[in-house]
């Protein structure tokens, strides 16, 4: 929650703010564990419209490109979540 507080300061305030958090592997995504839980529906719940996990290693840079532009064209905040495994995995572009 402590993360949450802060994105919704930076909406409120007009800050371009994006937050890149970690998930867990894609492969164990949706068996809920102890206190797992989905974040982009968190922050996009609480106030943060461009809230988005990323689902394959080629959605990465496209995502990242829309998240920045949102956040400084509409001078608020933007959200990405990406996964443990894709966080490892090799660029696209190398």
């Amino acid at each position: 929650t402590n993360l949450a507080t802060g994105l919704l300061e930076a909406v409120y305030d007009k800050v371009p703010l994006l937050a890149i958090t970690g998930m867990k592997p894609t492969a164990q995504i949706g068996y809920a564990e102890f206190q797992d839980c989905n974040q982009s529906r968190l922050f996009a719940g609480a106030g943060v419209e461009w809230s988005k996990d990323a689902a394959s290693r080629d959605a990465v840079i496209p995502l990242l490109r829309d998240a920045i532009a949102t956040a400084i064209t509409y001078q608020t905040c933007a959200h990405l979540a990406i996964p443990v495994d894709i966080q490892s995995a090799t660029s696209p572009l190398s």
